[in-house]
């Protein structure tokens, strides 16, 4: 985690200013990330199927929670 921070700080560097919302964005970006790609287990049976559909769908929420808030 202390990477990631480290490298999306240093890409927000411009000579001796700091793009604070352009900080922010890519924060936003790589959160967003992690939720499109998040891989949900499907199990074998109807109850792994509607958990995974309910795990979807508040996953989705989520993601368009943070669009709205933060674009």
């Amino acid at each position: 985690m202390k990477e990631l921070t480290a490298r999306l700080a240093k890409e927000c560097e411009t000579g001796d200013s700091f793009d604070i919302e352009k900080f922010a964005n890519l924060i936003i970006k790589e959160c967003i990330d992690s939720i499109e790609t998040y891989r949900i287990p499907v199990g074998n049976s109807a109850a792994g199927e509607i958990a995974c559909d309910m795990t979807y769908r508040a996953l989705t929420d989520i993601r368009d929670d943070i669009y709205e808030k933060f674009s």
